[in-house]
């Protein structure tokens, strides 16, 4: 591929990527008119990653938020569908999406990773009573 071509193939996958920030491979590929294998390879030849496919943590849910606001209070999962009025099975399955949506290795990692993006509020973070035993 030429530089003047790869030059005005990023410019327009630059454009397209700031419109579209969570496209998926296969919709790049699609509005260049290549499959998703090739639209892979224009990534990278235009020094893109596929990196910037991921979802942007803005997409978590307020409900997603409280949960991480609770997990950062130091609820346990009980605790947590207790509150939601849910089972503890939802709760360990939203606590996943939000582990694969933050890119978390672990609950802890993911209140971190939330504190340090803004998703969190240090101060709006309330401790759990302790729980009678």
């Amino acid at each position: 591929m030429a530089k003047t071509q790869r030059k005005h193939l990023k410019e327009i996958i630059d454009i397209y990527l700031v419109q579209h920030p969570a496209a998926t491979l296969r919709e790049i590929g699609d509005f260049l008119g290549t499959s998703k294998q090739r639209a892979q390879i224009l990534l990278r030849s235009t020094g893109r990653t596929t990196r910037r496919q991921k979802k942007p943590i803005s997409l978590l849910t307020t409900y997603e938020t409280q949960i991480l606001y609770l997990l950062a209070s130091g609820d346990s999962t009980k605790e947590i569908a207790i509150k939601f009025e849910v089972s503890e099975d939802t709760i360990q399955n939203q606590v996943n999406v939000i582990l694969s949506k933050l890119d978390a290795n672990n609950r802890t990692h993911a209140v971190v990773l939330a504190l340090q993006k803004g998703i969190l509020s240090l101060k709006a973070i309330k401790p759990s009573p302790p729980t009678p035993k």
